[in-house]
């Protein structure tokens, strides 16, 4: 009797295991693109109002240093990163030694 109650505890969980493989509903996709959208108009909004200085927008939004911001930058608005590196508003950094 354990074997089989052990057995379908395993079923059970290889079938929990299968449904979190699935796509997101779309409840969750819902709230995961409006997040997103909201941290990018955060993300652009502050760095206008700071002049695209990527320290002092870092500050401001509590982020690790303008490496943060670029790391965020390039995860919600990749097209505005490319675009401020483009034109300059963005520079590349001092090389490391």
């Amino acid at each position: 009797m354990a074997k089989a109650t052990a057995a379908k505890g395993t079923a059970a969980k290889r079938g929990a295991a299968e449904t979190t493989a699935k796509e997101p509903s779309l409840y969750a996709r819902t709230g995961d693109d409006a997040r997103r959208e909201a941290q990018r108009k955060l993300l652009l909004r502050t760095l206008k109002a700071h002049g695209w200085n990527l320290r002092a927008s870092a500050v401001a939004l509590g982020l690790s240093g303008s490496a943060g911001v670029v790391r965020a930058l390039q995860e919600v608005a990749p097209e505005e990163y490319a675009a401020a590196k483009a034109d300059g508003r963005i520079k590349a950094g001092a090389p490391r030694v």
